[in-house]
């Protein structure tokens, strides 16, 4: 009888033993899997969110255009296959990603950064005056620690029609991050000499090259720019049988450390063909340290 129990229980356990095993293994691994960050949405895709601040920098195009993040994203790489999308809402600031999880792992490499790395949004205006009121102007900016002054006064010029305002744009970047900035006034098609279908556009206006830092405290920033300002457009001739292109252009390069918020007159130059006439470069940045970007579904980690 006993043999007989004994036996019975040597069956049961080794019965029982899997899922005893089983159940000891799951305990201990305790390593999220994908869909514990992530809704699942369809085969291998899942949907992430984002909450992406007021201040988020995405580079432009070559020709100065802004681009959506799933442009962006598909730029630095990333494949946006059947079903997979990248979209803002702009009304809550939230970004939707349906991606495969290696893409989605890419995306937030690129989106999430760093608390202490300040967003800046730069923009910059061009006036044209005459050369009396340029004068008054560069006197109410000399020694005064912003140009807030100048500026409302070529504004009260501008409202009076004594003043022009030629151009102007903004974008959105990051402390040590090169930034470019274009108010494109048009495009001429370049064309081979021996040719006559177009071989791509030149772009003609004002575009400013950026290199903004900040200080620790982001109320602090140094801009070492560059502006390529265009008065007309370009010109292509031929030049030994080939095109060359002639800009009628002035090009600066310069730096200028001022105050987040705050305008800075940076720059002045002569209209050509026109001694009465001076344009003036005034440049504007705003830092804003709270530009992170938060993942909105936060990891469901197993129970322990």
């Amino acid at each position: 009888m006993e043999a007989i129990l004994l036996k019975t229980f040597f069956v049961i356990a080794i019965l029982l033993l899997p899922a005893i095993f089983s159940q000891e293994i799951s305990s201990q691994d305790n390593v999220p899997r994908f869909e514990d960050y992530y809704e699942k949405v369809g085969e291998n895709l899942f949907r992430a969110l984002y909450r992406i601040p007021g201040f988020f920098y995405i580079p432009p195009t070559p020709d100065y255009k802004q681009q959506t993040f799933q442009q962006w994203f598909e730029a630095e790489g990333l494949s946006f296959g059947p079903g997979a999308f990248a979209k803002l809402n702009e009304k809550d600031r939230i970004l939707e990603i349906v991606q495969t999880p290696d893409q989605i792992t890419i995306a937030e490499v690129l989106l999430i950064r760093p608390k202490m790395v300040h967003s800046i949004r730069i923009s910059f205006d061009i006036y044209e005056l005459s050369a009396a009121d340029a004068g008054a102007t560069l006197a109410l900016a000399a020694g005064e620690p912003d140009h807030t002054k100048a500026l409302a006064f070529i504004k009260t010029k501008v409202k009076s029609s004594e003043a022009t305002h030629l151009r102007g744009a903004s974008t959105t970047t990051m402390s040590g991050q090169i930034a470019k900035i274009g108010s494109t006034k048009g495009t001429i098609q370049r064309t081979d000499s021996d040719e006559k279908e177009p071989k791509g556009e030149i772009l003609w206006g004002s575009f400013l090259e950026l290199d903004p830092v900040t200080g620790s405290d982001g109320q602090i920033v140094d801009l070492n720019f560059k502006i390529d300002h265009d008065f007309a457009a370009p010109q292509v001739i031929k030049n030994n049988g080939k095109p060359e292109i002639i800009y009628n252009r002035t090009s600066i390069i310069s730096m200028i450390t001022g105050f987040s918020s705050f305008p800075y007159l940076v720059a002045t130059w002569e209209t050509p063909n026109s001694a009465e006439k001076i344009q003036i470069l005034f440049v504007r940045s705003k830092t804003d340290a709270a530009g992170v970007v938060e993942r909105v579904r936060e990891a469901k980690l197993p129970a322990k």
